[in-house]
Order: structure tokens, then sequence, then C-alpha cells
């Protein structure tokens, strides 16, 4: 029984989650290359929002110092 559960909530939650990422990341992109184009500007590539993701989550969190305390 538990086996069958495991396999519904694979097959009803997987696949949405591989659906909405993409479609975020290009309704993102159209929303950026939108609000581009009411501003007179060329907007950002087709990846950028792909690209910012990356760039974020290649970041380290600042840590604080006695230094920074003072």
């Amino acid at each position: 029984m538990n086996i069958l559960i495991t396999s519904l909530a694979r097959l009803l939650i997987f696949p949405g989650l591989v659906f909405r990422v993409p479609a975020a990341w290009f309704f993102l992109w159209v929303e950026r290359k939108a609000v581009a184009r009411m501003q007179g500007r060329i907007g950002p590539p087709f990846m950028q929002p792909f690209y910012d993701f990356i760039k974020l989550v290649g970041k380290d969190t600042p840590q604080r110092t006695a230094q920074a305390e003072c």
C-alpha cells in the first residue's frame, strides 16, 4: 500500500514541478522583456532568469564579525 501511495505522489507531484519551473522562468523573462520594451530598451536575453538563479545559488551568505558589530 505504501508503494502505491509513493508511486502516485511521484506521478502527480514530480511532473508538475518539471513543468512549473521552466514555465515560471519563461513568464519571468516575458515580464522583464515587456517592461524593457515599454521603457524603450531591448531587454534581457532568453536565458537571463536561469543565469540569475545560478548566480544566486553560487553566492555565499555574509557572516558577521566582531568588528562589524561595533
